[in-house]
């Protein structure tokens, strides 16, 4: 399962997603502004981050630069009532992993969820994969073929 961190100044969406998805069996943080999500990503490590674009101060867009500033890769999917082209477009130029319209389907979010999860899963093992060719490990007794040594 995964380790969620909702994003949204509305403490009724906030907490009313936030169970819905624990429900689900994942680990659920919430913050009410994008200034307190950044610190709680210092803090910790986040499969997903769902916010709100449109919040006091940061906001959601401001928030996705950020971590993309910080070279954070963790996967953000910006949910707004409000949805415009440009603000669509900002978001996905800005690496979001989608863009929800509010209100919410459960089963919107649950899928979502899951699909974000899987890509997850397959880019740590990718990134272990090469991790493993960039720094081989001898085991004892193998032999080393080299091109054009017998």
């Amino acid at each position: 399962m995964g380790s969620i961190l909702i994003v949204d100044d509305e403490k009724n969406i906030r907490e009313t997603l936030a169970m819905y998805i624990q429900t689900l069996g994942h680990t659920v943080e919430t913050a009410s502004d994008a200034e307190t999500a950044l610190g709680d990503i210092e803090r910790q490590d986040f499969d997903l981050v769902m916010s709100d674009v449109r919040m006091k101060g940061l906001g959601g867009l401001g928030l996705l630069r950020q971590l993309r500033e910080r070279r954070c890769d963790t996967a953000v999917v910006l949910m707004t009532a409000y949805a415009t082209t440009v603000q669509t477009a900002e978001a996905m130029r800005l690496g979001a992993y989608a863009f929800l319209t509010k209100p919410l389907s459960p089963h919107d979010v649950r899928l979502l969820i899951s699909r974000v999860l899987d890509v997850r899963t397959s880019q740590r093992k990718h990134a272990a994969i090469q991790r493993g060719i960039e720094h081989p490990v001898m085991l004892p007794g193998a032999t080393v073929w080299q091109r054009g040594r017998s």
